[in-house]
């Protein structure tokens, strides 16, 4: 009897002080789109912990596909020195070398400042197995020309679109500094030689002579000056 109890009690201590390898102390929330896809399909996903908005020291994210890493050691959402968001938003495409056709397992596990560890687990459905733009682009020319056939003709030009609304117009300019430039240097004076003296014209044609005054005529005009003067003298002689 005693020995029941003895392995009875050793069982609760080993479950005690064991601890167990799918315990988290948080949960992690995973959203993803789309759900499926083809092998150049893009997804996008967003990760959470159950309370993203408390957290004074970053915590970091990893991301395995098929037990390939595809992201390591992302910190969350720096908001201050002393404060993290715990989320976290990125794209992804499959790996090249793990991108086969069917289901494949994602899992996403955060690690907080401590040491412990989140996990969660989904699954991704590849559809069909469509190469990338760069495995075309490597592709010889030949073979694309082949692969391709021959380009069909020019479509019929489109229409032309409305025309779209005059933009907002822009602030005016500040006004220049107008500033005077100096006075250019004087030019120096021409150095041209004096041309020659011109030639001296033809002489002018003779005047006509006037016609001499008749003798008796100054004859006249002698006495009646002389009469004159014999006046003026007999005038000032009776007044004096």
């Amino acid at each position: 009897m005693k020995s029941r109890y003895l392995v009875l009690f050793t069982i609760i201590l080993c479950a005690l002080f064991i601890p167990s390898v799918n315990s988290t102390d948080f949960d992690l929330n995973v959203d993803y789109m789309p759900y499926e896809g083809d092998t150049n399909t893009p997804i996008v996903m967003f990760v959470t912990t159950s309370n993203p908005f408390s957290g004074t020291k970053p915590w970091y994210l990893y991301v395995f596909w098929d037990s390939i890493a595809i992201k390591d050691g992302v910190a969350d959402v720096k908001i201050s020195d002393t404060k993290y968001e715990h989320r976290w938003r990125f794209t992804f495409y499959p790996p090249k070398d793990r991108a086969g056709k069917g289901s494949h397992t994602i899992q996403v596990w955060v690690y907080d400042h401590e040491g412990t560890i989140g996990t969660h687990k989904i699954f991704y459905n590849i559809k069909g197995i469509v190469p990338r733009l760069e495995w075309w682009e490597a592709l010889p020319q030949e073979f694309i020309d082949k692969i391709t056939g021959p380009r069909g003709p020019a479509g019929p030009v489109g229409r032309t679109g409305a025309t779209g609304e005059a933009g907002p117009q822009g602030a005016p300019g500040e006004t220049g500094d107008s500033i005077t430039g100096p006075v250019g240097p004087q030019g120096e004076p021409g150095s041209g030689e004096q041309g020659p003296v011109g030639p001296q014209g033809e002489p002018g044609e003779d005047g006509i002579d006037g016609e001499s005054a008749p003798v008796g005529l100054f004859y006249i005009v002698g006495g009646l000056s002389v009469i004159s003067i014999i006046g003026v003298i007999l005038l000032f002689s009776q007044r004096s």
